[in-house]
């Protein structure tokens, strides 16, 4: 057996559990893995919760996570205290309300309270995708969410400059402008939001290091630091980071598309709908294309993403030709989830082409089948020669 070999094959598991990341899950070994049985508890400890493996650590996996579910429970409580008070300043508005003024105050509500909920999502988003990070031990992932951490800094603080707008455009149609304030606890919640996420972004580049000496050295044992396999290896996480991003900043355009934009009834049916099918489709088949290989699945996953592509730039066009009151107010954050989602699918696209190229060449179908055999205890090693 070559040093490569004994590189991909090192470390001892006692038992693993195989998921949709493959790879991102099991750790390799020399020789079989013993399998253990399981109670209920503990397979639903292991299937949240990650497990020490051999020689792959997770003291600074289950610190993040603990980290990441304190930072979340606090964001989300900030946020929907911020909602509860909008719709509290909402109802109040409407009854100190001018004549013909409850029409402003129930438009600039909606597309306020839209934001909020669509942040909230995002918060939800957050947890989801470190967690599958770390479970899956995909580092490529856990980098990204630094960026991400900016991003809901950004969205955060222009959501205090947003509120304060909206409150001074309705001002003037009540009677009691002092109705519309905005201090007390709904301005603390509004500050305090982007100080816990700021003060989370230093303390998560901190967990980004300490995670990468747990996981970074995992991708080079595995390939056995073959430069043709780490590509390909690489090129598939960054492909599985992309289809969950995707997914999620194509959800959020379409939800603004839906409530924020000049649209018929008919269009508020067919458009969720026909996007849902064609949007799982489209990420089933790129998942299970680019894992095992298969062709046509990966060209309907690319058809698929193209299609979801030139929607997105379609209801672009529409949306500036048709105007209105409603889309000046949600111009900007349509905008913004509309590029970012742009920018998600093409990149998806792309990167389905990569993988689609390394097919029958890295040798990484192989890799990922010898790690789901391996984690179901059915791996024979090959035999060692020693001459």
């Amino acid at each position: 057996m070559s040093a490569t070999d004994l590189l991909r094959y090192a470390g001892s598991p006692k038992y693993s559990t195989f998921s949709m990341d493959d790879a991102s899950s099991a750790d390799i070994q020399f020789g079989q893995v013993e399998e253990t049985p399981l109670t209920r508890s503990h397979w639903v400890k292991d299937l949240f919760v990650p497990k020490e493996t051999g020689d792959m650590k997770v003291l600074w996996a289950k610190r993040t996570l603990a980290a990441i579910g304190a930072v979340a429970f606090l964001s989300a409580a900030c946020e929907i205290w911020i909602i509860v008070n909008e719709a509290t300043i909402k109802n109040h508005l409407l009854g100190s309300v001018t004549e013909n003024g409850a029409n402003d105050i129930w438009f600039n509500f909606k597309v306020e309270l839209t934001y909020h909920s669509v942040f909230l999502a995002s918060i939800g988003f957050w947890v989801f995708v470190l967690w599958n990070a770390i479970m899956h031990q995909n580092f490529i992932q856990i980098i990204a969410i630094n960026f991400y951490n900016f991003g809901l800094f950004i969205y955060s603080i222009l959501q205090i400059v947003q509120t304060a707008n909206d409150l001074n455009n309705v001002r003037g149609q009540v009677k009691d402008p002092n109705v519309a304030s905005n201090s007390g606890y709904f301005l603390a919640a509004q500050i305090l939001l982007p100080s816990i996420i700021g003060l989370f972004i230093p303390i998560y580049c901190y967990l980004t290091f300490q995670l990468h000496r747990e996981f970074g050295w995992r991708m080079y044992r595995i390939t056995g630091g073959e430069k043709v396999v780490t590509r390909a290896f690489t090129s598939y996480h960054i492909l599985l980071l992309l289809l969950k991003f995707s997914a999620f900043s194509g959800t959020a355009f379409i939800i603004l598309t839906l409530v924020l934009t000049s649209i018929t009834e008919k269009g508020r049916i067919v458009i969720p709908l026909v996007g849902a099918l064609v949007g799982i489709a489209t990420l089933v088949a790129g998942y299970y294309g680019a894992r095992f290989e298969i062709k046509g699945l990966m060209a309907f996953s690319i058809i698929g993403s193209l299609t979801i592509f030139g929607y997105t730039i379609s209801r672009f066009v529409d949306a500036f030709r048709r105007g209105g009151r409603e889309f000046e107010r949600a111009k900007i954050p349509f905008l913004m989830f509309g590029v970012l989602s742009e920018l998600m699918w093409l990149l998806t696209i792309v990167f389905s082409v990569v993988c689609w190229r390394n097919f029958g060449k890295a040798g990484l179908k192989d890799v990922l089948d010898q790690e789901s055999r391996r984690a179901k205890g059915k791996y024979q090693p090959p035999p060692t020669v020693i001459e």
